[in-house]
């Protein structure tokens, strides 16, 4: 059976953009090669602490997807089967495809008496809301004053022509019209299906509900976030990361994070969205090989975290298995 075109064009088009980023990334490093603190017991004892302070960030997102499933099905989802779901596919992002995590959720789902209708709808609205919500948050903050964007918007990081900056960034900005070209239309019919099946009102009290919970949870993402960065980049890169930044670096965090999860086929958005983020970082005069350093042992936490929760859950749940 023959693939539909635009779907394959998407997927070859987010490996071009990944293709890019490493090379970008990799150009920085071999001109300027970051340099680290000390391997003391000190620095090794805070590397460890980032790594399990990362390890919450699955749970918030589990909770919700969690938040997202209930709002879909209208009914409760307890925590022990929400974490024990999503934690122990979450970890497949970084498979191939950057797919399989959505299939395993429907997967493990299925097997304690979800829909996969349910299960597939709730995974639709989570994606929505963690890409409207932030944004929403982003929008806020600027508006507040809170998020000031560089002098005179120069997105060039030393290393790379602004044209290729503005070519990647051009790319990513294709890729997101194509997907929502491509995907959007089954969306909306799913939305419109479960519109139709309650009454209005309930449905916007529901919604308004979980539109609030999940901003709580973003907010605290955010913030959690871009102090373990922070922590990252004064404690063991030696990046001098101003702290009047704090929110405008947050904010500029978040956006690289979009460029990640929109990027089709990329495992986890490794590479696109350091890349961002050395672009994105580098407009506010920091060095970019010192920001690669940050963003790459940022990584290197955050899957260190991945892995920990998944432990954490499998351990739990053999410990619950016997009282079955």
């Amino acid at each position: 059976m023959q693939r539909p075109a635009l779907p394959t064009a998407i997927r070859y088009a987010g490996w071009v953009v990944t293709a890019a980023s490493l090379y970008y990334i990799g150009r920085i490093v071999l001109e300027s090669p970051p340099r680290l603190a000390d391997a003391t017991p000190a620095t090794l004892g805070q590397a460890a602490a980032v790594c399990v302070a990362y390890a919450v960030f699955p749970f918030i997102s589990a909770y919700t997807w969690k938040l997202a499933v209930e709002l879909v099905s209208r009914r409760p989802m307890s925590f022990e089967q929400a974490f024990g779901v999503y934690v122990t596919t979450n970890v497949a992002k970084y498979l191939p495809g950057n797919v399989l995590q959505y299939v395993g959720r429907n997967y493990a789902g299925a097997r304690h008496g979800w829909s996969h209708r349910e299960l597939a709808l709730g995974t639709l609205v989570e994606l929505g809301a963690i890409v409207a919500v932030p944004l929403a948050l982003l929008a806020a903050l600027f508006v507040a004053g809170l998020w000031t964007l560089p002098d005179g918007l120069v997105l060039d990081a030393g290393r790379l022509p602004g044209a290729a900056a503005l070519g990647i960034a051009a790319a990513l900005v294709v890729l997101v019209v194509a997907i929502l070209a491509s995907r959007g239309a089954r969306i909306v019919a799913g939305f419109e299906e479960w519109r139709r099946e309650g009454a209005a009102m309930a449905s916007a009290a529901r919604t308004g509900a979980f539109a609030g919970k999940v901003a709580l949870l973003s907010l605290a993402g955010f913030l959690g976030t871009t102090a373990l960065f922070y922590a990252i980049a004064l404690q063991l890169v030696g990046l001098p990361l101003r702290a009047a930044d704090f929110f405008s670096v947050g904010c500029a965090l978040t956006l690289a994070g979009y460029a990640g999860i929109l990027t089709p086929g990329v495992p986890g958005g490794i590479g696109v969205r350091e890349s961002a983020s050395v672009i994105l970082l580098a407009a506010y005069g920091y060095d970019p090989a010192g920001v690669v350093a940050a963003t790459l042992l940022a990584r290197i936490g955050s899957i260190a975290g991945d892995v920990i929760a998944l432990a954490g859950t499998f351990a739990f749940g053999r410990r619950r298995r016997p009282e079955r």
